[in-house]
């Protein structure tokens, strides 16, 4: 399993390990992923980022369960490549999704991301997180979720 080297041992030891986004530096980006080692859910996400089919079906297990977070719910790998498949050939462009918190112990990671896309000629973008099981290095359960973009620090009021 991939260590970073920019936190204590202390706390690799607690978790398993953990990245941070340093400066404005992605974890990966359009040319390759800068890390030596990936894990799972990166390699998940590396995979649509390059409109990748099947690198993204080789990410999961067989039996997988991914639960976006608008309510969909794909169960085993020729699900998740069908909705793949069509969502790009509906005119789905994953433009950007930039990890910018990654954390994993045991059998288990938790991303928080940006995720800019386009989708029937919209585009947009929003701020989420991925929490996934890990089973033989393969994503096995994902629930995504996601915030609200435009967040703001609180100074005793609030935006209408």
């Amino acid at each position: 399993m991939c260590k970073a080297t920019a936190v204590s041992a202390r706390a690799i030891a607690s978790v398993g390990y953990v990245r941070r986004r340093g400066q404005d530096a992605p974890l990966f980006d359009r040319s390759g992923l800068r890390f030596g080692c990936v894990s799972p859910l990166e390699s998940y996400i590396a995979a649509w980022h390059r409109h990748d089919v099947a690198g993204i079906v080789g990410s999961v297990t067989e039996s997988c369960r991914v639960v976006e977070c608008y309510g969909p719910v794909y169960v085993g790998r020729s699900r998740v490549e069908q909705w793949e498949r069509a969502w790009f050939a509906a005119g789905g462009v994953v433009h950007d999704w930039v990890i910018t918190d990654l954390f994993g112990a045991d059998d288990r990671e938790a991303a928080e991301w940006s995720f800019e896309y386009t989708w029937k000629g919209s585009r947009s973008r929003f701020q989420g997180c991925s929490v996934a099981t890990i089973h033989a290095r393969e994503t096995d359960v994902l629930h995504e979720y996601r915030g609200a973009l435009d967040t703001y620090e609180w100074h005793g009021t609030w935006r209408d």
